[in-house]
């Protein structure tokens, strides 16, 4: 939200100076847009940074949105329940207006970064232009490239959404975790001082460690949900994320979640719940912004079709 509040002032900023025809305002405009951001051992500029990040955010918002959507047709409907049985009336009230909550909000910040991504993008491309000399009568000669020529970059691209929607994937379910299972395990570990030892055996008997059980189990199925919807919203991260359990001969269900709660204490899986490796988290995130990248430079070669030539190699 704080990210996309600020980008959509400063995007439709810089577009407004490059529509207003204005010399002092467009080389202003282009020139904050090639600030230059290092990332690593790489450079980008703040056109590419800020447009990148966008439309991740945009992408994440939009997963979160659609499943919020899903689970308030569930309770709206009648056909599903938190705990996996039905509940009285006043929780699924309660239970639905919490998810109608998440839904606008999640819905607000798609918009947000949605609108945000489009004006970087204008932004960008209006810059292109500008330092290209298109915005002004041309002074380079423009030679087509044929369809055989635009087939590497059609690769390129295919390739670049593939580990986009791959690590997306992994992003929006990370995400997701942050979100909606680390506030609440953080609660209930704070709630569940003294239960440190009590074991899935208490979940039938009455008292708080009993609770905290029946809580903990209630978050393993939430995170469980969280990864079926990730999964099921991004094509290649499914694929991907089916190959990798198959190497580890892992089954992402309620089975696995029954062993772990037989062989650890509540309190111990109830810390676990929304771990995530930070590592492969980070390099997703690297790999993210860089398939983005890659992404929109294929598509804008395969949309120009052209390449510049100047006037003086033409002419030879």
């Amino acid at each position: 939200k704080a990210l996309a509040l600020g980008a959509v002032p400063l995007g439709f900023a810089l577009v407004l100076s490059f529509l207003s025809g204005q010399s002092i305002l467009v080389a202003a405009a282009s020139r904050l847009l090639r600030t230059p951001i290092r990332i690593g051992p790489y450079q980008l500029s703040l056109a590419t940074v800020m447009t990148v990040l966008c439309s991740m955010l945009a992408v994440i918002s939009y997963s979160s949105q659609k499943r919020w959507e899903a689970e308030v047709a569930k309770l709206s409907d009648g056909s599903w329940s938190e705990f996996g049985f039905f509940t009285a009336a006043s929780t699924t009230g309660s239970l639905l207006d919490q998810h109608t909550r998440n839904l606008y909000y999640q819905a607000r910040n798609f918009w947000l970064s949605l609108l945000a991504t489009s004006l970087w993008l204008m932004a960008w491309r209006l810059k292109a232009l500008y330092t290209r000399g298109m915005l002004v009568p041309p002074k380079k000669v423009i030679r087509p490239v044929g369809v055989l020529g635009r087939i590497p970059w059609i690769i390129v691209a295919v390739i670049a959404l593939a580990l986009a929607d791959i690590t997306m994937c992994r992003l929006s379910y990370s995400f997701d975790l942050m979100v909606e299972v680390t506030p609440q395990k953080q609660r209930l570990l704070d709630a569940g001082r003294g239960c440190e030892t009590a074991m899935r055996a208490t979940v039938g008997e009455a008292g708080p460690c009993a609770d905290l059980c029946t809580s903990a189990r209630n978050l393993s199925n939430e995170r469980l949900r969280v990864i079926n919807w990730a999964r099921s919203w991004f094509f290649f991260g499914r694929k991907a994320a089916e190959v990798f359990d198959g190497i580890r001969s892992v089954d992402q269900g309620a089975q696995r979640i029954d062993a772990l709660f037989d062989k650890k204490p509540c309190y111990k899986v109830l810390q676990s719940v929304d771990k995530t490796n930070k590592m492969v988290d980070g390099f997703c995130t690297f790999l993210a912004m860089t398939s983005f990248v890659s992404l929109l430079f294929a598509v804008t070669r395969v949309l120009e079709g052209s390449q510049v030539q100047d006037n003086h190699s033409h002419n030879d």
